[in-house]
């Protein structure tokens, strides 16, 4: 007992020099910097922060994310002219974009009352949800969507 232990200590001591030198921290002006460049406090601060990347590639993609939805949202904001769903009105028409990983096929769902918790936001019209995709579609299926036609299929692993 007492072996494993020492052993486990070890590797959270392996752990955590590898994070504090080989890791790397994603600033806010997107670049990103290798953890040896900072202080201990610092890197634990952006691990809390889900600021910290074990590869810069990781990291780059995270920044792509985040500012796509940031863009999404404002668009959103824009289009939708101070429009906002109200999920307890169900005579209210609500237009959702969704997805079909499998054919990175888009399509238009009219809601009522099923509020989709995704990160796509809803929309007032038709016509603006294809605008969205029209403008968004092909930085989705790259930075937010697990493409199954890329590779094997998840259900034959």
């Amino acid at each position: 007992m007492n072996e494993q232990v020492k052993d486990m200590l070890k590797q959270k001591a392996d752990y955590e020099k590898e994070v504090l030198t080989k890791y790397y921290i994603l600033e806010k002006d997107g670049s990103c910097w290798l953890t040896s460049a900072y202080d201990r406090r610092t890197v634990m601060l952006c691990a809390k922060r889900g600021l910290l990347f074990k590869t810069e590639e990781q990291a780059r993609k995270y920044d792509a994310k985040r500012r796509l939805i940031f863009d999404m949202e404002n668009w959103a904001n824009i289009y939708n002219d101070g429009w906002e769903p109200n999920w307890c009105n169900i005579h209210q028409d609500k237009y959702c974009i969704e997805i079909t990983p499998s054919t990175g096929h888009f399509y238009i769902a009219r809601r009522h009352a099923i509020n989709h918790l995704g990160l796509l936001p809803c929309l007032k019209s038709e016509e603006l949800a294809g605008a969205f995709i029209k403008e968004f579609g092909e930085r989705i299926k790259e930075l937010l969507i697990d493409d199954c036609t890329k590779g094997k299929n998840r259900r034959e692993e």
